[in-house]
């Protein structure tokens, strides 16, 4: 997800990052916030879990897979330096 305006909402769904405001399951439509786009650019993985609302249980189910792209960006957002 890049920081264009949104045409349906979507949802975050990578952990939280509270020092940067990013709360894990926010739903975003119209733009994102001032607070997400910052984080995004400071941790770039945060952008690859904001997902549309009819991906979030495929979504999901792959973060809890070890492997996949999507569990290696949610651990590099856990272990962000935030």
């Amino acid at each position: 997800m890049d920081n264009e305006e949104i045409q349906e909402p979507v949802i975050y769904c990578g952990p939280d990052v509270p020092k940067l405001g990013v709360k894990k399951y926010a739903v975003y439509s119209g733009e994102m916030s001032s607070a997400m786009k910052y984080a995004m650019k400071e941790i770039p993985e945060i952008g690859k879990l904001i997902v549309k609302s009819s991906e979030l249980e495929e979504t999901r189910g792959l973060i809890s897979v070890k492997g996949t792209a999507e569990y290696e960006y949610y651990k590099r957002i856990e272990n962000a330096k935030y």
